[in-house]
């Protein structure tokens, strides 16, 4: 991403943002100036995350990470809901349970 001139402007125009914010809001600057410094910070982190988007959606590596994340979690939910449903159907359980209710 460094090599992308778009996200290297980004990225600077971000930081010189956040500088310019924290020494006006230092300084006791009106918050009209300090609120449209954080306003080109908050543009240039829409840029910046646009960029990155972009590069993700075309990385076949991470597309294909993610699909398998999401898979995982998926499998990860079914065997939750197995368990739980085993632990709510269990006569013990059931028992236990019925014993501490108030």
């Amino acid at each position: 991403m460094l090599s992308n001139p778009q996200y290297r402007a980004a990225v600077a125009q971000k930081q010189a943002a956040q500088a310019r914010a924290t020494a006006l809001h230092e300084q006791g600057a009106p918050d009209a100036e300090t609120f449209a410094a954080a306003q080109d910070d908050l543009a240039a982190s829409t840029t910046i995350a646009r960029i990155e988007r972009a590069a993700a959606a075309g990385d076949p590596t991470l597309v294909n990470a993610r699909a398998h994340l999401q898979a995982a979690a998926a499998e990860r939910q079914g065997l939750q809901n197995g368990v739980r449903a085993q632990v709510m159907n269990d006569p013990d359980w059931q028992a236990a349970k019925q014993q501490l209710a108030p």
